[in-house]
């Protein structure tokens, strides 16, 4: 199954991805960092379309992509949409992993504390067994095509998230965004025109 990007950007003109078999644990991951192992589906589902957005749509993806590599030398195997999922999702991003750049930064503070990275540490080694069947699901479905954006995002204006936070001010600074299981989704910077498409 592939997602691709379908609009008038020349940028983003042929650009698409598939998830492999690799990819699926470091996406059960980031459900499980940024919503723990009750991540609930239609969280779970915002998270992946989330990333998909920002991979296909998303004007600075190609740093991101080049970031990863720079960052994460040991995860070359990896494809360049799980590449840029771990950058962008802090659980499982190796800068802010023990030893890395952002970790050594602020280490000592609450943002590098021993909880922190002992718990990115514990997220990003997670194995399959370790993680809760309805996550495991909604991945594979995601995978295969079959995991749909939640319906919550039709009641949107503009049905388009890039981007998620918990902070009390996110939804006072992106009111066009949604809650979704207690986290506020919105699309951060504007995306180019265009949408996902699903193709097999």
């Amino acid at each position: 199954m592939k997602y691709k990007y379908q609009g008038s950007d020349k940028r983003k003109q042929g650009l698409e991805f598939s998830v492999m078999d690799g990819d699926l644990i470091w996406l059960a991951r980031m459900c499980v960092g940024e919503g723990g192992k009750s991540c609930p589906r239609d969280k779970a589902s915002a998270m992946l379309w989330a990333m998909t957005n920002r991979y296909l749509l998303h004007p600075a993806m190609p740093k991101w992509v080049h970031a990863a590599w720079v960052f994460d030398a040991a995860g070359s195997n990896n494809s360049d949409f799980i590449g840029m999922v771990r950058m962008f999702s802090q659980p499982i991003n190796p800068r802010w992993a023990r030893g890395g750049d952002k970790a050594e930064k602020y280490k000592h503070t609450k943002f590098a504390s021993k909880a922190k990275l002992k718990r990115r540490a514990w997220v990003s080694g997670l194995k399959t067994c370790d993680i809760p069947y309805e996550i495991l699901k909604a991945v594979e479905d995601f995978a295969d095509g079959m995991l749909f954006p939640p319906e919550v995002l039709t009641t949107m204006e503009r049905p388009r998230i890039s981007n998620w936070a918990s902070l009390p001010s996110t939804p006072r600074n992106f009111p066009h965004g949604v809650n979704i299981g207690g986290d506020w989704f919105f699309e951060g910077k504007s995306l180019v025109d265009g949408c996902v498409i699903v193709r097999y």
